[in-house]
């Protein structure tokens, strides 16, 4: 064959190269398109009546009205979101089955052995919302701010305690980095979640107390517990007037228990972008805006680029600022 012919070959090889990506472009926008054709779960890894499946719920309404078809949440709890999490890691990546899930995702890698790769078997879709954990006292308690705490402490090393919602909860990992990073020592006492915390410290049988803002908000309102501060970079749009750490001394503090959206690993950008568009224009609504401040969550949104970049920051945080702190897994 001359090179005539070779010539030939290649523009025919390369134009059905062109071909095949245009194809391939057409049938993904066409898919994007069409879903959702059924109806999409919602896969919450914790159990009903929390903030997360509270806010789950709301969009999942939200997300029928917007796109017309049910999207169901289903909490599949266990070992501190594991369970539900690896179930949507084997899920198919078709865009029927999402993930709503929160930090303790890219918390849980640095604490425990996972069968799955949190970091790698998913893809980001959305940022929905931000939530302080609340260093909170008992009126009576004579520190009123981080600043007067610390001193407290520092005077009386390892006489003080504070509650919190369980070991390796964000709450406890939460306080563990504050006491690394401000040289205090508090005895921590672990409850069986964050409602007995709450009730123990109105109560006056142990001063302080962390959690996160959904679960303290209306006893701060009433007036029956006062917060010292917030984890959060910002002060949170819920409790504007509260401090953070990093105002009251603690530099580079920065603890955010975020909310998102995820999906396996593979699902078509198409759709992801198409999720992800339509939560943006919910999370707009000035409706949702007030119902989320309620539940004590500042609503995000953003591109899924976005929520990646922030997850790999995470991901590459965690691991040292853990062990930093002392803090230990199973591993």
């Amino acid at each position: 064959m001359g090179e005539q012919g070779n010539r030939m070959i290649y523009k025919t090889n390369r134009f059905a190269r062109i071909a095949g990506i245009l194809l391939w472009f057409c049938s993904a926008f066409v898919g994007a398109q069409s879903w959702p054709a059924k109806p999409v779960r919602i896969i919450v890894p914790y159990a009903p009546g929390g903030t997360i499946d509270i806010i789950a719920r709301q969009l999942g309404e939200e997300l029928f009205r917007s796109l017309g078809r049910p999207f169901i949440v289903e909490n599949r709890a266990g070992a501190g979101g594991v369970v539900g999490t690896e179930y949507v890691a084997k899920q198919a990546a078709d865009g029927y089955t999402i993930l709503l899930t929160t930090v303790s995702h890219t918390l849980t890698p640095s604490l425990q052995k996972l069968s799955f790769d949190a970091e790698n078997d998913f893809v980001a879709v959305v940022h929905i919302a931000d939530s302080p954990q609340v260093l909170f006292r008992h009126p009576s308690f004579p520190a009123h701010s981080l600043k007067e705490l610390i001193r407290l402490a520092r005077s009386k090393p390892g006489t003080l305690s504070y509650a919190h919602g369980g070991t390796g909860s964000p709450a406890f990992i939460a306080a563990e980095l504050l006491k690394s990073m401000a040289k205090i020592d508090l005895v921590a006492i672990p409850y069986k979640g964050a409602g007995p915390v709450v009730t123990d410290v109105m109560a006056g049988q142990v001063a302080l107390g962390i959690g996160s803002l959904p679960a303290v908000q209306a006893f701060l309102k009433a007036g029956r517990l006062d917060a010292i501060g917030v984890s959060t970079k910002q002060r949170t749009k819920s409790l504007p007037q509260v401090p953070t750490f990093e105002e009251q001394g603690v530099a580079g503090y920065e603890f955010n228990t975020w909310f998102g959206f995820l999906a396996p690993k593979g699902t078509p950008a198409g759709i992801v972008d198409r999720l992800a568009d339509t939560s943006n224009l919910i999370l707009r609504r000035p409706e949702i805006q007030d119902s989320f401040s309620g539940q004590g969550a500042d609503p995000v949104g953003g591109s899924p680029g976005e929520f990646d970049r922030l997850l790999k920051a995470e991901f590459a945080r965690w691991p040292t600022a853990l062990r930093n702190a002392g803090i230990k897994g199973d591993q």
